[in-house]
């Protein structure tokens, strides 16, 4: 049995939106990309860094283009965002 990992997941059929680079928009052409798992702090210092924001859409980047998150439903509650903005939050 294959040992099921959470972080760096390929999500198929993301939510269309316009991409921010060029090699952002080849992933999303192909509908997917890379998710890794967030914390509450870290998901706080993007937030507080203004890279992300909230909006009546979910978290959008500051071009307007909505952000990859994700949280699960049940007693984990683990955060899931798309990999380029976990990275940048760890190195906040």
């Amino acid at each position: 049995m294959a040992e099921r990992s959470a972080v760096n997941r390929v999500v198929i059929g993301s939510s269309p939106v316009a991409p921010a680079t060029l090699l952002f928009g080849e992933i999303q052409m192909k509908g997917r990309f890379q998710i890794k798992v967030i914390t509450k702090k870290e998901l706080q210092k993007l937030l507080d860094a203004g890279i992300i924001r909230n909006s009546h859409k979910g978290f959008i980047n500051r071009k307007g283009n909505e952000v990859g998150y994700y949280r699960t439903a049940g007693a984990a509650h683990k955060r899931y965002i798309q990999d380029w903005y976990a990275d940048k939050a760890q190195r906040l």
